[in-house]
């Protein structure tokens, strides 16, 4: 059987597991592990940003005695898991990341279960290219809900799609408990569910039918199946919002997620404009911008079902951008719709027939030609900026494109097929190459440096130093690791999450009058403190600088291209710094 075939042995009886495994399923394995190392390798390793900070507050001080904790979770589903896994981890960075991680990698499994209409091949290319879709992962890495959200999105889809195939129950039940999971996840939920129903709304305008191949119209939902649905989605509702009923005012915060999310309609809050998603979906997703537009046109041409609704999943996406400008998390639903059809697309060329010599010979040669291509404007970007008249690498690449063009065009000639199945063979191992890089340098050492179009202000890498200068100073004072006598005036989130181990630290707009063994003041304050104090200044905030010029020139699409290829940019993002006092032991 070829890869790109489906295959229903898992559903043969008699068989043992191991004895249904074929060579697509080991193929998802080596993928889903992929997926977990991008995901959870070095997971603290960035610092909490101020809304993770808070988010991560409110479940540290759920669980302290006396707290008197009843703020309303922003993500009642992400407070839930996240504070019973406390209870096995501790309350470190990581921890606080675990929940978004693992549904993150859960998501990448999800085109698995929609084989039966992608093909074997098709839901591999859906599962690498999510697996490795550095919008996706950076909100694998972010807390919140976001990354539960499009795992609830897509699995919804996906158990519906299901039910209508096989008509077995279970998948009702289980389209109804995503719906309940993702209810009480974040605003992007919201977005994903009104996308879905204006597709719906359109193929029932249209008298489309999603399943053309069958006899017979599918079977009507009974209505002890609806209510059992209602019950199984309600007590997930109910579950993940309330903590088991443990804690109520989740309640609220599950209520609040669909006023956030018209709150949406009128911009972010945070001063980004119309452009910048879908500027960050050219810069962080090149195989959806690729692939993608290809994958579009093919299914309006071949007005293929369900590659129609995948279309009209997709249009809704975008125009969803438009709607709600500048909200960056809605660039990654766009991924769904556009990944599904990229894999439809695939299906279809990679089963045609089997792969030849002369396929194999054509992806080879493409991969390398792309390579290549990267490599010469990665040397023109370098050396232009000293030598501006510098074009033998571009005339490089021109001439290796116009040899491509003239040798693909002699090979059309023996075999379109095998052309058409390389091409598509080495942009795929090219893209993924790519968007691999793209991830880990966005979720694994980017994540907080405002330079990036995904970053707006984030936490400086200093305040891992900060914490651990305060906990020496505490071991020589106090004897204790958190028992220093501490004020600040300085008063984020950031810092409380930080500090929240310091029993003795009281955080403020202001000092107290009697002072402390240390302060922590900003660093443009000017203030009269008693003899014997000395300052130590550390990073604490970064924040993105306002471009010095608009518009698009020479100038600045190399800067850009300097970013993209080298990490290297004249730009300097903005730094909120703070001044450490410490007193003289008398």
């Amino acid at each position: 059987m070829e890869i790109g075939e489906y295959s229903d042995t898992w559903e043969s009886p008699g068989r043992h597991w191991w004895e249904r495994l074929t060579v697509a399923d080991g193929l998802l394995v080596l993928i889903l592990l992929a997926g977990g190392v991008i995901r959870f390798v070095n997971l603290g390793r960035i610092p909490l940003s101020d809304p993770e900070a808070e988010l991560a507050l409110a479940v540290w001080r759920f669980w302290q005695p006396g707290s008197g904790a009843d703020s309303i979770p922003g993500s009642p589903a992400y407070f839930t898991l996240t504070a019973l896994l406390t209870q096995l981890f501790g309350f470190g960075d990581a921890v606080m990341r675990l929940a978004p991680a693992l549904f993150g990698l859960a998501l990448v499994g999800l085109p698995w279960l929609l084989r039966r209409r992608l093909g074997d091949a098709g839901a591999l290319v859906v599962c690498a290219f999510l697996a490795i879709s550095p919008l996706n992962l950076i909100l694998s890495r972010t807390v919140g809900g976001e990354a539960i959200a499009l795992f609830a999105l897509l699995l919804l889809a996906a158990a519906l799609v299901q039910y209508a195939d096989t008509a077995v129950p279970y998948w009702f039940y289980l389209a109804a408990a995503a719906l309940g999971l993702g209810l009480t996840s974040a605003p992007l939920f919201y977005s994903g569910l009104v996308t879905l129903l204006a597709v719906w709304a359109v193929i029932r305008l249209l008298h489309l039918p999603l399943f053309p191949e069958r006899e017979q119209p599918a079977p009507p939902v009974q209505p002890h199946l609806r209510r059992n649905a209602l019950l199984v989605g309600g007590g997930v509702f109910v579950a993940l919002s309330s903590m088991l009923l443990w804690y109520l005012p989740g309640l609220g915060g599950a209520a609040q997620i669909l006023g956030a999310w018209l709150a949406q309609m009128g911009g972010d809050g945070h001063g980004r404009t119309l452009a910048d998603p879908f500027l960050a979906l050219a810069r962080y997703e090149p195989a959806l911008l690729v692939l993608g537009t290809v994958a579009l046109v093919w299914a309006l041409w071949r007005s293929s079902i369900p590659g129609l609704a995948l279309v009209y999943w997709l249009l809704a996406a975008l125009l969803l951008l438009l709607i709600q400008p500048g909200v960056m998390s809605n660039a990654a639903l766009v991924t769904l719709p556009g990944y599904l059809l990229v894999g439809l697309l695939a299906n279809l060329v990679l089963t045609e027939r089997p792969i030849t010599g002369l396929g194999w010979g054509v992806a080879g040669g493409v991969f390398l030609f792309l390579m290549l291509m990267v490599v010469n404007l990665g040397r023109f970007v370098r050396v232009v900026v000293f030598n501006p008249n510098e074009v033998q690498y571009l005339a490089m690449m021109i001439m290796g494109l116009m040899l491509l063009a003239v040798l693909l065009y002699l090979v059309l000639t023996l075999d379109v097929t095998a052309v058409t199945q390389g091409l598509l063979l080495g942009l795929l191992a090219f893209l993924v190459i790519i968007t691999w890089g793209t991830g880990w340098w966005l979720g694994h050492l980017a994540a907080n440096d405002p330079r990036e179009r995904w970053v707006q202000t984030a936490t400086d890498n200093n305040v891992h130093l900060l914490r651990q200068t305060l906990q020496s100073l505490s071991l020589q004072r106090d004897g204790s690791a958190t028992g220093l006598d501490l004020a600040s005036s300085v008063d984020t989130a950031v810092l409380r999450w930080y500090l929240r181990d310091f029993g003795n630290a009281r955080i403020g707009q202001t000092l107290p009058v009697g002072g402390a063994d240390v302060l922590i003041t900003p660093a443009q304050a000017e203030l009269a403190l008693a003899d014997g104090y000395s300052g130590s200044d550390f990073g604490l905030t970064l924040h993105k600088n306002p471009p010095e010029q608009t518009g698009i020139n020479a100038r600045t699409f190399t800067d850009t291209l300097r970013w993209w290829f080298f990490h290297d940019s004249p730009a300097r993002p903005a730094t909120e710094r703070v001044i450490v006092w410490v007193k003289a032991q008398e």
